[in-house]
């Protein structure tokens, strides 16, 4: 446009540059790196000749401008010449491209026959902040929420929310969730089921779960007892049990706008992410969420691809729930039926109840059964002294626990109408009410100690001045004109001295004298703790 030549014109490409190009392109490209990035090395490794030595550093010395290919030509060569899965492969791992970029090569359910065969579990925190049970102003933090779903239907068999975890502890009692009545579940969780499977759930042939939890030594030992088999997916691989993975996602959005406290982590808008002050759940109420959350995806989630011309034809409602009932009409189904003895013995959690000569005590809580009374436990206990008996339970509920009669059978004990906890409080929410409390003995004890020793100083100087009274009276008489004990009695109700004289003025002890002698006493204890040794 000046009218003048380009100094330094940029030279085409020629035909020993794209070998050259595409030779370092395939041998530099790795994750992550940028075009910029790649063009310099390319550029250093296939058309630099000459270096510079300055101080103990190699300077490469580029070609004049315009005699080697710019980004630009570089960048035509590479999308030009490689296929762009071999572009996407170059730029990302292995493991990335299998998880989230490969293509779909079946489904979750091939190989699948039918309902009840193959189950999936996993576990996930929950996007929300609960709140205490006992105390709503305690907030409790996010819990940890395990869902198991039928991998030929879809269908959401059962669920578990827990304050601790993850841990086989805890997934198993999303597997008794899933097996156990409904009406019983109900009653610990406190809501009403809602019966969207029938037949209800049994226990699968098949539990496919990753490498967490699942991959332990008493995992091994639940799935001997149960006659269960567990199917572990590679490392790395969540897609292998997508269908759960998916409904994570689902709860997690569907929470979000509706319930206070839910919370979106992977939100980039910080003035959207929520704060925990503004929950409001308890975990039971969330637990009665969830139910009717995923009673709500069973009835009316659409599987309208699944439909087949058999179940057209049968007038299949296209839903997880309908699938589930078509393959047990059908006879596709898979089911094995578990003893509730062997149900409760093999997944329930396990404690240690306390036989007392004033009850069965378990979680500091009075609880009651007919067969204490039948087998006297209380008089045993109080002629033979206490012992712990081993009880299973659910820590959803603090109501009830079970023990094994070794007689046969399942024994329910109940909590008493006065005990210290109350039904309707989760294990978690109780023990934490129990740490509170515990927490404040030591205050409780230094007050008690603090009051005794202003009492013990009170009562000192009362007895030292009765003392000295005494002394001055018996100084003041002859011995000979001290009257009789009834003469004296006498006289001191007609006359009616029965007032004391009116102490004098003690020093109170100032507020920050007690504080700095409480600060002095906490020191000592903790200091006292850090030296014993741990049990």
């Amino acid at each position: 446009m000046l009218g003048a030549p380009d100094p330094q014109p940029q030279r085409g490409l020629e035909e020993a540059d794209h070998p050259k190009i595409l030779h370092h392109y395939r041998r530099l490209m790795r994750p992550g790196l940028s075009l910029g990035t790649l063009y310099r090395q390319i550029v250093e490794a296939a058309y630099v000749t000459q270096y510079q030595q300055e101080g103990d550093i190699r300077v490469p010395i580029l070609p004049p401008a315009g005699s080697f290919p710019n980004q630009r030509q570089v960048r035509y060569v590479i999308e030009s010449s490689v296929k762009d899965l071999e572009r996407v492969l170059r730029n990302t791992t292995q493991g990335h491209f299998n998880r989230n970029l490969r293509g779909i090569r079946g489904r979750a359910y091939d190989g699948v026959p039918g309902p009840g065969h193959t189950y999936a579990i996993d576990s996930t925190i929950g996007d929300i902040h609960l709140r205490s049970r006992i105390c709503p102003a305690w907030i409790v933090g996010r819990p940890i929420v395990y869902v198991v779903v039928d991998v030929w239907s879809t269908a959401v068999v059962g669920f578990y929310a827990c304050l601790e975890g993850p841990a086989w502890r805890d997934a198993k009692l999303a597997l008794f969730s899933t097996l156990c009545d409904p009406a019983l579940l109900g009653d610990l969780w406190g809501y009403e089921p809602i019966q969207t499977l029938w037949p209800r759930p049994q226990q699968p042939y098949r539990l496919r779960c990753d490498r967490g939890e699942y991959l332990s030594a008493t995992a091994k030992e639940t799935g001997l007892a149960l006659r269960l088999n567990l199917e572990f997916a590679p490392p790395r691989r969540p897609d292998w049990k997508g269908t759960v993975e998916v409904l994570h996602r689902i709860m997690k959005d569907e929470q979000y706008r509706f319930l206070p406290g839910a919370i979106d982590a992977r939100r980039k808008e910080l003035e959207l992410r929520r704060d925990a002050k503004e929950s409001a759940l308890n975990l039971r109420e969330y637990v009665q969420y969830l139910h009717g959350l995923f009673a709500h995806y069973n009835l009316y989630a659409d599987r309208s691809h699944r439909m087949t011309a058999e179940m057209i034809a049968a007038g299949v409602d296209p839903t997880p729930a309908g699938l589930w009932r078509f393959g047990h009409d059908a006879g596709l189904a898979f089911g094995q039926a578990v003893s509730p003895q062997l149900l409760f013995t093999s997944l329930l959690a396990q404690g240690q109840a306390v036989v007392r000569r004033d009850g069965v005590f378990w979680e500091s809580s009075e609880y009651e059964a007919d067969v204490a009374l039948r087998q006297q436990w209380t008089a045993q206990a109080r002629n033979f002294g206490a012992r712990e008996q081993g009880v299973h339970f659910f820590p959803g509920s603090t109501s009830r626990f079970w023990w094994a009669n070794p007689d046969g059978g399942l024994e329910e004990f109940r909590l008493k109408s006065n005990a210290r906890a109350i039904p309707e409080a989760s294990l978690y929410d109780w023990r934490d009410a129990l740490m509170v409390e515990r927490m404040k003995q030591d205050d409780r004890a230094y007050r008690k100690l603090q009051a005794a020793t202003r009492l013990a100083a009170q009562q000192e100087h009362l007895r030292k001045q009765a003392l000295e009274r005494t002394r001055e009276a018996h100084e003041a008489i002859p011995p000979n004109a001290i009257p009789q004990v009834r003469d004296a009695r006498l006289l001191e109700r007609m006359t009616g001295a029965n007032a004391l004289p009116t102490p004098a003025p003690q020093e109170v002890e100032t507020e920050d004298q007690a504080s700095e002698g409480y600060t002095a006493l906490m020191d000592a204890v903790f200091a006292e703790m850090n030296r014993a040794p741990h049990a």
